[in-house]
């Protein structure tokens, strides 16, 4: 398991929304996260991976990681290869190849969700900023009116 430790913890940081929780905290919460998947082990791979993901989705809800369903997809994703992988259908390269896939779609997913909200705050601000200058605009007149002009 050595060589997935590198690549691991990359999806948590990258799908972490932790914006609520404060930084001390989430840092206390991950290095105990990653002490805990460290000192993961089992006789098969599969258990292993309950282990890992177990210690990953308690980190994740702790951190209140708004993209939990890809936390759990992913997680589901490492356990169907680890299954795989101790079934002897596929070599510990080919798992490691395919848990490195897992884990960019799930990055992916994340980036087109950041996108799509990304657009629509930009929507949201250019409405609110069309019905402040409206409701401005109608101040304005009801003032002027209300002086006489």
């Amino acid at each position: 398991m050595t060589h997935i430790r590198g690549f691991i913890f990359l999806p948590l940081a990258l799908l972490c929304g932790c914006g609520a929780v404060q930084r001390q905290q989430a840092e206390q919460i991950k290095t105990a996260s990653h002490a805990e998947i460290n000192a993961c082990s089992g006789a098969t791979k599969v258990e292993k991976w309950r282990c890992i993901n177990a210690a990953q989705i308690r980190e994740n809800e702790a951190l209140h990681n708004q993209n939990m369903d890809l936390i759990q997809s992913l997680a589901a994703a490492h356990l169907r290869i680890a299954a795989d992988q101790d079934a002897g259908r596929i070599t510990d390269v080919e798992a490691e190849a395919r848990h490195r896939e897992a884990i960019a779609s799930a990055q992916a997913e994340d980036q087109q969700r950041r996108a799509d909200a990304g657009v629509r705050n930009a929507i949201t601000n250019r409405l609110n900023a069309d019905t402040t200058a409206t409701y401005t605009d109608m101040i304005t007149t009801g003032v002027q009116m209300m002086q006489g002009r």
